[in-house]
């Protein structure tokens, strides 16, 4: 098929009409999302636009009117979603041509997540960017035939206009394009199957890195980009475990480098604490100020993994007030972590989290002298206008070396600084907190919460931990043993609501070694067996079977969350090696054997696949952590670098502690293959019986 049409049409549609100048005006109306949880669809609810929430309802009132459909994608936090709004669908003029036109579906995209993947699999084989708002245009049946992101209202409306043209005049013309673009999603859909038995070595692992060292930036950290650069959390994770795992001071460096750089940055919100989404330069500096749940998890699993291998105090500083701003802003009273907070307040972008220098200097005193160099409210520093975002440009080992203080002093004089101005900004208004409760962001941040743990052993920590899975168990299962999309009982899951969820689990027996989260874990692997598992190929599906969508995607590589696919390799790897579950792990070795040459040729796409290969390439171990009084033990093992090894103990009925939990004295036995070697008192006996 060729796919020049895609970009002939796409040609056609924006440049047909001449640009005219939309004024926008402010009605009060009322639409059906006014009875939908979501804020993002509620934020729509009084727009002239007659939207409609996605579902039959929908569908079918377009067969009866015989229009076409318009589904725009986005969610309460996104900047340009709301500029979107505000500039085009406020406007009674585009409103009522939609209106007249066509039938239009709004989607949160965080509530539908499936949606929102079909959709936007139309749209990158339209676009090479995608994002948010996502705009895409849809056959009675739901089929795309055009989509896009982000339109200024002339463009937008010259579309629809260009749209409902060809649709009068040439219908069998958009049919097509239908047909061309749903045979493209699917064979975009093709999925890598190697029937051929494929081997694992170090060296894959090693190709891999040494394949996407290119496009490193080894001097700002991340990826090289001269415009947006994002975290990348699971390329972090990957590095982290090889680091562990092979002895490569180049890797490490730059790993280090890139976490320092972005802690340093104006993504890092230095007052409060709490990564943005992503930053529009390719110096940290300028966020678009947006916080994810999501991303600020797997913060914590990066900074706190780094620590292991650096003993850097400002990586412990990072983890304590990201957890600080979780437990403050972002978590509700039955101990449920919210999804976002938006970039905007008062309508003006970042305007809660940057300053002037006459207010620092009012807020700060005679602090100001030394901070104003610490935070370069310079030229450096600068946002827009007169308005400074706190950034750093050196480690605090350097600045307190500048200023002939102790890194004890320096500390002491920025939680100072740091507590007056957090006390000034709270007296702001805060930009809008989406309060809904995701099932899989929370259990990432329940992941995140455990590493925090295992690095630093601060008790409260596990505490957030246990009592969000306390809470997301007793709201979501039910005695079918099914979870929800949402932690209020809403929604059906999807995979990575289970695949995080089971990774959870695991991650707090490992720290807490109460089985039943163990044998919840295994009992969701067998609930996401059945309701994803594709019969055709060793993947795993996003939606369940009985959802109504189009198509079923597969969701195989690392977006701002991990591959939910990779995810649930781990898990099935994991659970197997706790119950001596060979199936599990020769479908978790399928999993990762059909995915090797992704990984190894696209190793930045594919990374989170590369930590779970990295299980079969290096030894595995199975510590066993037994006896009275051995918690103790088991709390300073987790302070150790320990890649590919699984923790386990306490009075239990898993086979590897069989015979193994009648002794007095705190134990710990080294297991590889189920073949443990003699068991050792101390920690440092344990670790030299781990050779990486």
């Amino acid at each position: 098929m060729s796919w020049h049409k895609v970009f002939i049409w796409s040609f056609f549609v924006l440049q047909c009409c001449a640009c005219k100048l939309v004024a926008q005006e402010n009605h009060a109306y009322t639409n059906d999302l006014i009875h939908e949880k979501s804020e993002y669809l509620l934020q729509h609810a009084h727009n002239p636009v007659n939207w409609l929430p996605w579902g039959e309802k929908a569908f079918e009132r377009a067969k009866k009117e015989d229009k076409l459909v318009i589904i725009s994608i986005g969610y309460s936090s996104c900047h340009w979603c709301h500029v979107m709004e505000k500039e085009t669908f406020e406007n009674e003029k585009i409103a009522n041509y939609m209106n007249e036109h066509f039938v239009c579906i709004k989607v949160d995209r965080e509530e539908r997540t499936d949606v929102d993947k079909m959709y936007m699999s139309a749209v990158s084989l339209i676009n090479k960017n995608t994002g948010w708002p996502l705009n895409c245009f849809a056959l009675q049946d739901g089929r795309p035939f055009f989509g896009g992101t982000y339109y200024p209202p002339n463009e937008w409306l010259q579309m629809l206009e260009s749209i409902q043209q060809t649709q009068t005049e040439m219908p069998e013309k958009i049919i097509e394009f239908a047909d061309n673009l749903t045979e493209g999603i699917s064979e975009n859909q093709f999925v890598p199957i190697d029937t051929n038995e494929v081997n694992f070595t170090k060296l894959d692992i090693i190709k891999s890195v040494n394949g996407f060292s290119s496009l490193l930036d080894y001097e700002k950290g991340g990826i090289q980009s001269d415009q947006n650069k994002f975290p990348m959390s699971s390329m972090n994770t990957l590095l982290l475990n090889y680091i562990a795992l092979n002895s490569d001071s180049i890797v490490k460096k730059y790993t280090l480098n890139t976490l320092d750089k972005m802690m340093q940055g104006g993504i890092y919100d230095q007052v409060g604490g709490g990564f943005a989404r992503y930053s529009t330069d390719e110096n940290w500096k300028v966020p678009h100020f947006e916080k994810m749940l999501y991303i600020n998890a797997q913060m914590l699993s990066n900074y706190s993994e780094a620590y292991k291998i650096s003993n850097n105090e400002e990586y412990r500083r990072i983890v304590s007030q990201t957890v600080e701003w979780l437990q403050r802003e972002m978590t509700d009273t039955k101990g449920r972590f919210y999804a976002s907070q938006d970039a905007d307040s008062e309508g003006e972008e970042g305007l809660f989290y940057t300053w002037t220098k006459a207010e620092l200097k009012s807020i700060l005193g005679d602090d100001y002298e030394w901070v104003k160099n610490y935070f370069e409210i310079n030229p450096m520093g600068i946002f827009e206008k007169d308005k400074y975002i706190l950034y750093r440009s050196g480690s605090d080992v350097e600045f307190a070396r500048s200023q002939n203080w102790t890194l004890e002093l320096l500390n002491e004089n920025l939680n100072r600084s740091i507590t007056a101005l957090q006390r000034k900004r709270d007296q702001r208004i805060k930009p809008f907190t989406d309060k809904k409760t995701i099932t899989s962001w929370n259990a990432l941040m329940v992941s995140g919460l455990v590493d925090a743990y295992k690095t630093f052993g601060e008790k409260r920590y596990l505490e957030m931990a246990e009592t969000n899975m306390v809470a997301l168990l007793q709201i979501e299962s039910s005695k079918s043993n099914k979870i929800h999309h949402l932690m209020d009982g809403s929604e059906s899951a999807f995979l990575d609501d289970y695949a995080f969820t089971i990774k959870a689990l695991i991650d707090l027996y490992q720290v807490t070694f109460n089985e039943s989260y163990l044998n919840l874990a295994n009992d969701y692997s067998f609930v996401a067996i059945k309701e994803f598992k594709d019969d055709n190929s060793p993947y795993f599906y996003y939606s369940m079977k009985d959802e109504h969508v189009s198509f079923r995607t597969i969701e195989l590589q690392d977006l701002s969350i991990p591959s939910s696919n990779a995810v649930m390799a781990e898990n099935l790897f994991l659970i197997g090696k706790y119950f001596e579950n060979d199936v599990f792990i020769e479908v978790s070795k399928d999993m990762c054997a059909n995915m090797k040459k992704s990984f190894i040729s696209y190793g930045t796409n594919f990374a989170y696949w590369g930590k779970v290969i990295q299980y079969f390439t290096n030894p595995f171990y199975e510590v066993a952590i037994v006896g009275d009084d051995s918690q103790e033990i088991h709390k300073e093992l987790m302070k150790n670098v320990i890649p590919n090894t699984i923790l386990l103990g306490g009075q239990s009925t898993l086979p590897l502690l069989k015979e193994k939990t009648n002794v007095s004295v705190p134990t710990i036995y080294v297991c590889k293959e189920k073949v443990c070697q003699k068991p050792v008192s101390t920690i440092s006996e344990a670790l030299e019986l781990m050779p990486r």
